[in-house]
């Protein structure tokens, strides 16, 4: 196990049958569109420093919304909730 960005990229090499060997990325992707392109350059030039290769799967949070309404909660839904309490 390999934590490539503290609290955000790890990466698992797993043992797979007896001669096998899988490698799994997990991300936690910030939120903020704008930090995500820096996140995945910094992942990847973090991956090629260390040597290792392309994973055999990526998975976790990419934090990738389509449309604003995607976003859950709602931001107007929120700002209605606290202006009624």
């Amino acid at each position: 196990m390999r934590e490539l960005i503290p609290g955000r990229a790890l990466l698992l090499k797993i043992k797979w049958l007896e001669d096998c060997e899988m490698t799994i990325l997990n991300v936690y992707a910030p939120v903020n569109r704008v930090a995500q392109p820096h996140f995945w350059q910094s992942v990847e030039s973090k991956r090629c420093w260390r040597r290792i290769g392309h994973p055999n799967f990526v998975m976790g949070d990419f934090n990738i919304m389509e449309e604003v309404i995607d976003r859950a909660p709602p931001p107007d839904l929120m700002t209605n909730l606290q202006q009624k309490c």
